[in-house]
């Protein structure tokens, strides 16, 4: 990549050529996005690599209209304005991103096609783009033997390459795609000058112009305050400095107050008292759960996104399901206190929608969407957001879970076992990029980084494979782009993460509600602190709704799936029904699959 950018002598077109050779060099890029959950990431490699922040110009395959010659005019003119200022000279290039899809549907390739027809400066194609060159010149794009999304595989160069230069023969690269150059079918255009040990082709060149595919990426992830300790709770407001202001300011304050006591009180009563916040009914024998998709419908739904994945549409669907029980639970907060207590995790939380209304009887309302009190009773392991004050972001997402084991040795080797497992590390490393993708969108240049990739953690009832991304936003970019930029956290959708979301919309039939969304707050100081709302009851006086699923890849089994959905659910589930019963042997609740 570095000879890509630096060493490799472009063609001057005519847009260069007003700049004198005599000049101070710099590299622009003109980086085209086909939609993927890795474009920002190899922006901000060029970033790094050209030397400066904003020599790098990232477009949608079907922006001006997906007119490759309009976009190139606007780049141009960007690029020129910049070098006129600095007076430097320009090299231009141009690079195709990965993305979903095939190289021969305009809807998934756009003005790439034409990128590679008609540029005349040093060209790279990453993935889907190393395929479109294939696909320009007459060769043809198939589905490979093997899917290999967030998989790892020894590179072997054939003959000697500028693009390759100073890196050792058979190196590692981590793969992302499902279809391939037909090996028999290379036009003649382009020669091979890498491949795999089994013979599938990881890099292609023109002959005769400087244009270049490889099919991996270019680098490898692998090689209100509340103070706890002293039992205060501080109330803080900004006004400024006029009386009117101060006369609102002690008015929230009293309200604040009124709503703390009223908090406080509920938080100390017994569990079923007449104060509680939801109405009290009877309790049951047993409490059943029932998904909203059958088991059926369920694998049916996995074998689709297989499919797709062969099809090179998705690389790793998050498939989930909703677990609904008819139960009237009286009193979210004491059950709150008991899902702490039984499932402690890092990122818990209670939320109640409006602590002022009572709730009414349990067939006044249905559910979330018909009604504004609800609760949210969260024992989340997982970090989605958080950014300081210093403008420091951070991500935990999570991908790959286990049950914990019935003594010592047992835990350990699950713990081993899931450290190891390919599946579950492809799954991680998919999200991994994600985030650093989603980060990359409005982080510094240079700043994102991965301190600790799939590290097992250990929780009450689960162990959980968990990547820890960090990166410092731009100073002109605040927590809300932040949060435009990463939300929904991928780790519940899959990547890449727009194609994945409509197939999720397709598949799962209903909106998730609250359901893989965030819960926690944002400050005034431009930090925030967000969870990924799983592992949760969503409460309404008549029904406890839970939301239970796993990332679907290409190495995945529709049983093994199903069981881990339930397995993610079964915390929630046991602690329901010990609320409702009083059983504490995990029979008070269950689960009934069609």
């Amino acid at each position: 990549m570095v000879a890509f950018m630096d060493d490799v002598p472009a063609p001057v077109s005519a847009e260069q050529a007003s700049i004198t050779s005599k000049k101070s060099r710099r590299v622009f890029s003109l980086l085209i996005d086909n939609y993927d959950s890795y474009s920002y990431n190899i922006m901000q490699m060029l970033a790094q690599v050209n030397g400066t922040p904003n020599s790098v110009t990232v477009i949608k395959n079907d922006d001006f209209g997906s007119q490759f010659n309009v976009a190139w005019d606007h780049f141009v003119a960007q690029a020129t304005a910049i070098a006129s200022q600095e007076d430097v000279e320009l090299k231009l290039n141009v690079v195709i991103s990965p993305g979903p899809g095939h190289p021969s549907e305009p809807k998934d390739f756009g003005m790439c096609s034409d990128a590679i027809r008609h540029a005349t400066v040093p060209v790279l194609g990453v993935c889907l783009g190393h395929q479109g060159l294939a696909q320009v010149y007459g060769g043809q794009v198939v589905e490979a033997e093997e899917v290999m999304h967030g998989r790892t595989s020894r590179v072997f160069i054939e003959g000697e390459s500028p693009l390759f230069a100073h890196i050792p023969n058979g190196f590692d690269v981590v793969r992302y795609h499902s279809l391939v150059i037909d090996p028999k079918k290379i036009p003649e255009e382009l020669e091979v000058f890498a491949k795999t040990q089994d013979g599938v082709i990881m890099a292609v060149r023109h002959r005769t112009k400087q244009q270049f595919g490889v099919q991996f990426h270019p680098e490898a992830v692998p090689h209100v305050v509340f103070d706890h300790q002293d039992g205060v709770i501080y109330s803080l407001s900004l006004s400024e400095c006029k009386i009117e202001s101060e006369s609102i300011s002690q008015m929230w304050h009293g309200s604040i107050k009124s709503q703390l006591k009223e908090l406080s009180e509920a938080y100390t009563k017994r569990s079923g008292a007449s104060t509680s916040l939801f109405s009290s009914v009877s309790g049951k024998d047993e409490v059943i759960f029932r998904p909203s998709r059958s088991r059926a419908q369920y694998v049916a739904d996995i074998d689709e996104i297989q499919r797709l994945i062969r099809a090179g549409e998705t690389y790793e669907v998050c498939l989930t399901n909703h677990l609904r029980a008819e139960y009237a639970l009286r009193d979210p907060l004491a059950f709150y206190r008991m899902l702490r207590c039984r499932n402690p995790a890092p990122f818990a939380g209670f939320y109640l929608s409006n602590p002022r209304n009572r709730f009414q009887t349990p067939d006044a309302i249905n559910d979330t969407d018909t009604h504004d009190t609800y609760a949210l009773c969260c024992s989340s392991p997982e970090r989605f957001l958080r950014v300081g004050a210093d403008g420091w972001m951070e991500s935990k997402p999570i991908k790959g879970t286990r049950p914990r084991g019935r003594d010592s040795n047992e835990d350990s080797a699950i713990a081993e076992e899931l450290a190891n497992c390919e599946k579950d590390r492809a799954e991680n490393m998919m999200i991994a990029d994600l985030v650093r993708n989603d980060f990359g969108v409005v982080a510094r240049v240079g700043s994102v980084h991965v301190p600790r990739l799939m590290g097992v953690e250990t929780y009450a009832t689960v162990h959980q494979l968990v990547t820890t991304v960090r990166a410092q936003r731009r100073e002109d970019a605040d927590v809300v782009d932040v949060l435009r930029a990463t939300f929904p956290g991928g780790s519940m959708t899959g990547a890449p993460k727009k194609r994945t979301m409509h197939i999720i919309r397709e598949l799962e039939r209903g909106p998730r509600g609250v359901y893989s969304g965030g819960l926690g707050f944002l400050s005034i100081d431009g930090s925030c602190d967000l969870n990924i709302i799983i592992r949760t009851a969503i409460v309404t006086p008549n029904s406890v709704t839970l939301g239970a699923g796993g990332a679907i890849v290409a190495l995945s089994d529709s049983d093994d799936e199903y069981d881990e959905m339930l397995l993610k659910a079964r915390a929630l589930v046991a602690t329901i029904g010990a609320y409702a019963t009083g059983k504490d042997n995990g029979g008070g609740a269950r689960v009934v699959v069609d």
